[in-house]
């Protein structure tokens, strides 16, 4: 699965649905809308995580069967551009034992600069006033 992260306008999502020659800012591997969810449960566990993980937040589509673009809520922007660098170990201990991370046999000292560059984007898209937008294909 291809994930990528695009610092965007929503009505950009329509566009990057189909248009692959346009640079993400970020590929992930595999950090899809299910695993984003997760870590935004560990960044504020009182948030309603469950409008990132179904289609809630489907911004575009070509196919029922993909590429999807997503619409990254402004509350998990929100809470990831506050973490702070000496909570990053403990964020990514957790992160590492959510569900979607363990199915993927990720370990925490992985995660670390993974989510330093999340974090960066989710500043970034907050800063000027956008979108983080998460294109997913297979």
């Amino acid at each position: 699965m291809l994930t990528d992260l695009f610092v965007a306008n929503r009505d950009e999502a329509e566009t990057l649905v189909s248009d692959f020659s346009r640079k993400p800012d970020l590929t992930t591997n595999n950090a899809d809308n299910s695993v984003l969810a997760g870590l935004w449960r560990v960044l504020d566990s009182s948030a309603d995580v469950s409008i990132l993980e179904g289609d809630n937040c489907l911004a575009a589509m070509s196919t029922p069967e993909g590429p999807w673009v997503f619409d990254l809520p402004a509350a998990f922007l929100s809470a990831l551009s506050r973490l702070q660098e000496d909570q990053l170990a403990l964020t990514t201990s957790a992160w590492a034992d959510t569900e979607e991370m363990q199915y993927s046999g990720a370990r925490a000292e992985d995660l670390i600069e993974p989510l330093r560059a999340l974090r960066s984007l989710a500043s970034n898209a907050v800063a000027q006033e956008k979108q983080l937008l998460l294109r997913l294909a297979m």
